[in-house]
């Protein structure tokens, strides 16, 4: 990876973990719902209106 992408990736980990502390929730959690939040998104956007 470039070291570019390298600080792009640190500063995701330290906003995923300043929202779980602020939160009081594990990192984990906070991660998987962002995922399923944009799971969701990306099936609705590909969904053919009915």
């Amino acid at each position: 990876m470039s070291a570019r992408n390298v600080s792009l990736l640190d500063e995701l980990i330290a906003l995923v973990n300043q929202k779980a502390i602020k939160q009081k929730r594990s990192f984990s959690s906070v991660v998987v719902e962002a995922l399923q939040r944009q799971f969701k998104h990306q099936l609705a956007k590909s969904k053919p209106a009915a």
